[in-house]
């Protein structure tokens, strides 16, 4: 019997508008690939993926190219330092005595298949991915994605935004929840070609406690990113299929990036969130 797969929620005639559910099977045996660029924020993703061992066929990293100015200063330190300084600094490199989430082989404890790309958008990771014939992508730090991207996967892909939608979408959604006395959380969604505007499977709120910090909150959404992603792709595997409800933009807008004094002033409405708990 030819198995049926839930349909991508960015493809033509989606279920946006006629259901809250994605209908159909899908594979128990799903092809699974991850997108990160290594940041601390997303590790917490891989890192619950890791522990509920959930099979990820590849992981695709975005590893920035160096700056051609940086490469210049290099070649410029080389020709004053003496050879056998450089041979040091390279045995000390080889210790990698860095974060985990910054070792590419930490990414090969959940796939065999590792690689790098330059730009999830570009047409070389386009051909790689439509090559892996994903059914679902789960990001795990990541650039915004363009359609290109988007409507590969038969699924979908996923998304851990680190505040409640539909109301705070784009950055510093934490800070803002703060500096607005409104609730923080995280949200796991499908993405489209907007700005956190996907279909939403799931949501958390989180508890800001006496002595939390912007940073600490900030930790604590992470982790709890993480959790939910992990949750989110169990139903799916488990149950064959995920509960999803409308993202009703017009009932939030999209944020930037605050200012200084709007950040010294977040934080202080944080010290008295604080004093009232």
């Amino acid at each position: 019997m030819q198995t049926k797969y839930i349909r991508n929620p960015t493809q033509k005639n989606d279920l946006r508008k006629s259901t809250s559910k994605y209908q159909g099977l899908i594979r128990k045996n799903m092809n699974i690939i991850l997108f990160t660029d290594k940041n601390p924020y997303g590790f917490n993703i891989t890192d619950q993926l890791m522990r509920a061992n959930i099979k990820i066929k590849s992981v695709l990293i975005e590893q920035y190219p160096p700056r051609k100015r940086i490469e210049r200063f290099k070649l410029k330190i080389k020709a004053f330092i003496p050879k056998y300084f450089i041979n040091i600094l390279r045995k000390i490199r080889k210790l990698e005595s860095i974060n985990k989430w910054e070792q590419n082989k930490t990414y090969k404890t959940i796939s065999d298949l590792v690689i790098i790309v330059k730009n999830f958008n570009s047409e070389k990771t386009e051909l790689i991915v439509k090559k892996l014939n994903p059914d679902l992508i789960i990001l795990a730090g990541s650039r915004i994605l363009k359609e290109n991207i988007i409507l590969i996967p038969r699924i979908g892909i996923l998304n851990a935004h680190p505040g409640l939608l539909p109301k705070y979408r784009g950055v510093d959604v934490i800070q803002w929840a703060i500096y607005n006395f409104d609730p923080i959380g995280v949200t796991i969604h499908f993405i489209d070609k907007g700005v956190d505007t996907g279909l939403i499977c799931k949501q958390k709120k989180i508890t800001i406690e006496k002595h939390d910090t912007i940073e600490s909150l900030r930790r604590k959404a992470a982790l709890e990113s993480g959790i939910l992603m992990k949750n989110v792709v169990l139903e799916i595997l488990e149950n064959q299929t995920i509960a999803t409800y409308p993202n009703k933009n017009e009932e939030g807008k999209q944020y930037f990036k605050m200012t200084e004094e709007e950040l010294k002033e977040a934080n202080l409405r944080l010290i008295n969130i604080n004093i009232n708990e």
